[in-house]
């Protein structure tokens, strides 16, 4: 798995989305961690 190294308010979600995909509650395809990252308060939101 990527690493993705990440600074201020967003650490938070970024770790809260490698903990999903790292326990396979979310795969890789299913979200796209770099638009995980642009959300204003880190909510995920999968699939359409």
């Amino acid at each position: 798995m990527e690493k993705v190294a990440v600074l201020g308010p967003g650490k938070v979600g970024a770790l809260a989305a490698e903990l999903l995909l790292g326990t396979g509650f979310l795969k890789q395809e299913d979200i796209s961690l770099e638009a995980f990252l642009k959300t204003k308060n880190g909510t995920c939101y999968a699939g359409n």
